[in-house]
């Protein structure tokens, strides 16, 4: 059974689908960040995973170094509001006499999301360090086979406006409504939902005739 947690908060990572629309379901959300709960199972391996996240993230990190970089890895966010608190973990964080850089490492897919995230934590990392306030990062998404590149001035007014509105649209004391679909329920972690969706099934072909077209 769920529980109320003492301190609400949510993770960047929990965010950046929604953002973009990927995902609908936003009971799912506002029940994480309000709510301690038993979580799904799952056939994700994580053990490997970390390992190939780790070995990437290692070999960039020595890549960075040599290119005169100041790296640290692992650097967390924390910025605590009235309502709730974000948090996150970057992967890298290189810093040069001439630029800064927030490098996030994907073992997977190149997904669009993954832009989504990274410019999040190139708008928190100042507001969470002292010695960062003020400056400005650009964003390096590694992936296994090329990176991406992300400016700093993609973070702009209306991708802050969006951020801010969705998180105050989320944070309220009232949940929204459950959406279920299979694609969203298979990688949600909340196992106590009793609209989880686990298949759906769709005819391959309909047997409706237009006459229009």
């Amino acid at each position: 059974m769920a529980e109320k947690r003492k301190q609400p908060f949510f993770y960047v990572t929990w965010l950046k689908n929604y953002l973009i629309g990927d995902h609908l379901c936003r009971w799912s959300i506002w029940h994480r960040i309000y709510h301690q709960y038993e979580e799904a199972k799952s056939d994700f391996n994580r053990v490997q995973w970390s390992m190939e996240h780790a070995t990437l993230r290692n070999e960039i990190q020595k890549q960075l170094i040599a290119e005169g970089y100041h790296v640290t890895p692992e650097l967390k966010i924390r910025i605590a509001g009235q309502v709730a608190e974000l948090r996150g973990r970057l992967d890298l964080v290189a810093i040069r006499e001439d630029r800064n850089l927030i490098i996030e490492v994907k073992t997977g897919k190149p997904k669009e999301v993954d832009k989504i995230q990274l410019m999040l934590y190139i708008w928190a990392l100042p507001k969470t360090y002292s010695k960062f306030r003020g400056a400005s990062f650009d964003g390096l998404i590694v992936y296994k086979t090329h990176q991406i590149e992300i400016s700093a001035l993609d973070v702009d007014e209306i991708f802050v406006k969006n951020f801010k509105q969705f998180t105050a649209d989320i944070l309220s004391s009232e949940p929204d409504r459950k959406y279920p679909t299979p694609e969203e329920c298979k990688f949600c972690t909340i196992g106590n939902c009793d609209e989880r969706m686990d298949t759906f099934e769709v005819e391959e072909k309909s047997d409706y005739e237009p006459d229009f077209f």
